[in-house]
């Protein structure tokens, strides 16, 4: 199935070698947010799911997931179903406050 990824931050996409693209077509053959998310690898090795989530809870952090302009920011909505076609944003957050 084709997944179009797009990565709107120079920072995560440098994290994840896309120097020079913003946007992808990508084969995958999972099934869900999550399986996608530990497809897409990071400079440093680990997947994009084990270097944006913490632990056990799961929680996306320094990154923001949007599916088809719905956020996706808990473990338990990792395991949400996608097909061809979607489209799945990756952000990197922007620290601070009001």
């Amino acid at each position: 199935m084709a997944i179009k990824l797009t990565v709107q931050c120079a920072t995560i996409r440098k994290e994840i070698g896309w120097v020079g693209k913003s946007e992808d077509i990508i084969d995958f053959q999972g099934e869900t947010i999550g399986d996608f998310l530990k497809e897409i690898q990071t400079s440093d090795g680990r997947s994009f799911y084990e270097r944006f989530t913490s632990g056990d809870t799961g929680v996306i952090y320094n990154a923001v997931v949007w599916y088809n302009l719905m956020l996706f920011v808990k473990k338990d909505n990792l395991n949400f179903k996608i097909k061809d076609g979607d489209k799945i944003v990756l952000l990197r957050t922007i620290p601070g406050g009001g």
